[in-house]
């Protein structure tokens, strides 16, 4: 198996795609743009025109964390907002942690309006994978690490009547929504060969449906033979950066 991350863009086309086949009350808004440096702006506003009437996030898709620690997350923005942030941003240096380069990817998207944010997670281990919960989403998940919910999942388990419940025991009013998203997300997690999820965070909107906010995704590549369809298509597979 080899791990290789995938651009933030593409693990929410795959979950927009594949997670109403296991949790059919997900409706994804799908409207998604990458932005780079050889982006006509003015062309891809005219080609996203929702762009011009809804507030928009911007952020980097480029595999590096702590975007709004970093101060490169652009929320609740205009078009003129949007424009400024790519014009002052794109090509310019930035060094976050250990990681320093130029900014060559932006993604835009609509801005959510939400109250409370969540986070989920699922990894690969030698016994199994393990789902990973907690009621603190956001940029202080790291933070507050002890407040996460770990829960192994064997190997050949059928999530679908695995006992759940007893393992997230205090979810209230959410648990008519939470509890089907975690499994439906899970579902996908084993169908579409990921090895490494998270979604930090996600959000329940007004209207009860699930929105993943900020998503790190990897895939196991040998697999992609299987996923022709499901990973881009057969003529612009997905990319996996270096």
């Amino acid at each position: 198996m080899a791990q290789k991350n995938i651009y933030e863009y593409d693990a929410k086309k795959i979950l927009a795609n594949e997670l109403p086949k296991y949790y059919p009350e997900f409706k994804y808004h799908n409207k998604l743009v990458i932005i780079d440096c050889e982006t006509d702006l003015e062309k891809a506003i005219l080609d996203n025109p929702w762009i011009n009437t809804e507030k928009v996030v911007v952020k980097p898709d480029q595999l590096f964390g702590k975007r709004g620690k970093a101060n490169l997350l652009l929320l609740d923005a205009n078009c003129d907002e949007m424009k400024d942030f790519c014009y002052t941003n794109l090509d310019k240096v930035y060094e976050i942690g250990n990681v320093r380069g130029a900014l060559k990817r932006l993604l835009v998207e609509p801005f959510i309006p939400h109250e409370k944010e969540y986070y989920v997670s699922i990894t690969t281990e030698r016994e199994g994978d393990v789902i990973h919960f907690s009621f603190e989403g956001g940029i202080y998940v790291e933070e507050n690490w002890d407040k996460v919910i770990h829960i192994p999942i064997p190997i050949g388990t059928d999530i679908k009547t695995f006992d759940l419940e007893t393992k997230l025991p205090d979810l209230g009013a959410t648990k008519g929504v939470l509890m089907p998203f975690i499994r439906g997300l899970y579902q996908v997690f084993v169908d579409q060969d990921f090895t490494f999820l998270e979604i930090n965070p996600f959000a329940i909107a007004q209207d009860n449906k699930v929105v993943p906010l900020d998503v790190k995704a990897r895939l196991d590549d040998t697999a992609m033979f299987l996923h022709a369809d499901t990973w881009g298509n057969p003529i612009k597979p997905i990319e996996f950066p270096t």
